[in-house]
């Protein structure tokens, strides 16, 4: 399991929003039966976590995107979503990313 913890820059229409970053990477566990055995099994990698944003109105402007990318200070991306469950009055925005993550 990875884990970053640093500043990073999410794009949006071609503005640049430099944030603060703490994610984590993971595997999601499948139960599969077969027979009368059940084990667990690796799926896909999962990604998220939040993005501290510096004020209101760029985490509208984040929330409301159709396809936010994350970039990491070495320059590689991916693309996230924005959880139901942010915060934009604070401007800390939960996230959960698309492919493969990009720390």
């Amino acid at each position: 399991m990875s884990h970053y913890q640093d500043s990073a820059t999410v794009i949006v229409d071609d503005v640049e929003y430099e944030v603060e970053a703490d994610l984590s990477e993971g595997t999601e566990r499948r139960r599969v039966r077969a027979m009368s055995t059940t084990s667990s099994v690796e799926g896909f990698t999962l990604w998220g976590g939040t993005l501290r944003v510096p004020d209101e109105g760029a985490a509208w402007s984040i929330e409301r995107s159709d396809r936010p990318q994350l970039r990491m200070p070495d320059g590689r991306e991916a693309g996230f979503t924005v959880d139901n469950n942010s915060d934009l009055g604070t401007g800390l925005l939960r996230i959960t990313g698309n492919g493969d993550p990009p720390f």
